[in-house]
């Protein structure tokens, strides 16, 4: 269900943080933070609401639910030098 790019472009000591909406039915959110150089945290979610109706024998019944999706993820990259 998310759609905005989930690697933000953060440096040491940076937050960036993302949301968006997808046509009026569809809230998405991205955080991150890199706490030091190499390290980049971060978590990313969405929520669709849904509602629909259904009728048998000339009753009708709503029903409301919604599409939660949640996500965390932890980015370590070493230095990767060249010896000469």
């Amino acid at each position: 269900m998310p759609t905005i790019p989930s690697t933000p472009l953060v440096e040491a000591g940076q937050v960036e943080v993302t949301a968006g909406l997808r046509g009026f039915n569809s809230l998405e959110a991205v955080a991150a933070w890199s706490p030091m150089p190499h390290l980049l945290l971060s978590t990313e979610a969405a929520w669709q609401p849904n509602s629909r109706s259904a009728t048998v024998n000339n009753l009708t019944a709503s029903y409301n639910d919604s599409r939660r999706q949640v996500g965390f993820g932890i980015i370590a990259q070493a230095a990767v030098g060249r010896a000469g």
